[in-house]
């Protein structure tokens, strides 16, 4: 029998936290959304609505 990783334990994932992402302000259609840098690009093209 195969032992399971102690971090794949639900206590574990449980305490996992992700980072916090800051915000880029961007400028569509004359308003401006904050939405993460990766999707900055997508939101400028107009293929991401920022809602």
């Amino acid at each position: 029998m195969a032992a399971t990783a102690k971090s794949a334990s639900p206590t574990a994932c449980s305490q996992w936290k992700a980072p916090q992402v800051a915000l880029v302000p961007v400028v569509v259609g004359g308003r401006t959304v904050r939405v993460p840098p990766r999707l900055a690009r997508a939101v400028r093209r107009g293929l991401v609505d920022p809602g």
